[in-house]
């Protein structure tokens, strides 16, 4: 059966962008062999070999495989590879979809550390957002969006008692803080114990 202009359309797109994706994924995995981008593949990288799996099974690496049959499942698939190319942390620097990892966050750092008094990294800012913690957070009417980043980044200097506190499931009372402060962190911890760990770890 012929393929239809539409179809071969979509599976040339596919192909552009499937091969664009997997030179990041491997420019990603070089990186990350370097000490200032350990960990650089915690965060579109990691989703983005979720979704490689899930398309190609457990041993597959790389999107650029058998475009699916299905034009529907073919469409699916091509979101997800442009889910990755857009993300900030598929880069290092700017390309044409995103500033890249470092310029983003160092930018968020910047304005976060200056407003706060804070003293977050690139790197802690870039596992912070994109765990996925802090749009919890900021999704919960129970938090001032002022206090959070200051609860975090005591949350962070602090992460030993922190787990402690969460391992044996009993409230953090950490001495260099006020008791406002401690109660902030003790009900974050109740709220996102687990997510907090991976968060800031």
């Amino acid at each position: 059966m012929s393929k239809t202009p539409k179809r071969l359309s979509l599976e040339k797109e596919y192909r552009r962008l499937a091969k664009r994706a997997d030179q990041r994924l491997v420019r990603l995995e070089q990186l990350a062999s370097k000490p200032e981008y350990e960990g650089i593949k915690e965060y579109a990288y990691k989703r983005a070999m979720r979704d490689i799996r899930a398309w190609s099974g457990e041993n597959a690496k790389r999107f650029n495989t058998k475009a699916p049959s299905n034009t529907n499942q073919l469409k699916a698939k091509i979101a997800d590879i442009k889910r990755f190319l857009e993300s900030a942390s598929s880069t290092i620097g700017s390309t044409k979809e995103t500033k890249g990892i470092m310029k983003i966050y160092q930018e968020r750092a910047n304005t976060i550390n200056k407003k706060f008094d804070t003293n977050f990294t690139w790197k802690d800012l870039a596992k912070l957002f994109e765990s996925g913690l802090y749009k919890k957070i900021k999704n919960d009417k129970d938090y001032d969006s002022n206090a959070d980043f200051q609860t975090i980044a005591n949350m962070k200097a602090n992460m030993k008692e922190v787990k402690q506190a969460i391992k044996n499931d009993r409230e953090v009372n950490i001495d260099t803080l006020d008791e406002v402060e401690n109660f902030a962190i003790n009900e974050m911890i109740n709220q996102y114990g687990d997510d907090i760990i991976k968060a800031l770890s």
